[in-house]
């Protein structure tokens, strides 16, 4: 198992990593280390021109899955599983985003 132990927990993938996908149908937007810092400039705008090219890649090990993703953390495992049991290729973009906590969403549902 790849693990990762700095950063913050949770969906961004930094204090625990898994192993990457096996199964290639296993896809993310791979964000590059010179994309990097261009995402410093999308959560600063919000501008999509910062964002990465939406295509696809192999989930494997190491990939940081674009737009925030620090690594794979479950979901490269969670892909292949959805991947292996309908038999389809699966695309999935982390979209999580720093500082959100469980009240944020709790508020929004009134919305």
């Amino acid at each position: 198992m790849q693990t990762q132990i700095e950063g913050k927990p949770g969906a961004l993938g930094c204090v625990i990593n898994l192993d990457g996908a096996k199964d290639e149908r296993a896809r993310t937007v791979a964000l590059s280390a010179a994309e990097t810092g261009l995402l410093k400039n999308y959560e600063r705008t919000a501008d999509q021109q910062y964002l990465p090219e939406l295509v696809g890649s192999w989930s494997a090990n190491g990939v940081k899955p674009a737009p925030f993703g620090h690594g794979n953390y479950f979901w490269a495992n969670f892909a292949e599983a959805v991947a292996e049991r309908h038999n389809i290729p699966v695309l999935l973009l982390n979209a999580a985003f720093g500082g959100t906590s469980v009240e944020h969403w709790r508020l929004s549902i009134r919305f």
